[in-house]
């Protein structure tokens, strides 16, 4: 594995999904994901912590989506994806961070 630190934007054209990103892991991931270009929808509980975060994401030049979404909600989950799905297309990517963790996942 090579201890190079990504630069760029090679993530441009890519969707990521982040839940957990109203704060903490999620939003450092969130804003990470931004800054390597891809579209950033960004998912968590708490809906004025979403729309700081995306204004921060937006002021960087990124291209964020927020959605108030309980995970733990499976019908809300499904309609956040369908939401996904018909503004950007497929999602490439999804980090999970639940409180105290971390977990990307690349989907492709």
């Amino acid at each position: 594995m090579s201890a190079a630190l990504l630069t760029g934007t090679p993530l441009t054209g890519r969707v990521a999904v982040v839940s957990g990103a109203s704060s903490g892991m999620g939003a450092v991931t969130a804003e990470r994901l931004a800054e390597l270009g891809a579209t950033v929808v960004v998912l968590a509980r708490r809906k004025e912590r979403l729309d700081s975060l995306v204004k921060n994401i937006e002021a960087a030049g990124g291209t964020p989506l927020a959605r108030a979404v309980d995970v733990t909600d499976r019908d809300a989950v499904q309609t956040a994806a369908d939401q996904v799905a018909e503004r950007f297309g497929k999602a490439r990517w999804s980090a999970t961070s639940p409180p105290g963790t971390s977990s990307p996942t690349p989907t492709s």
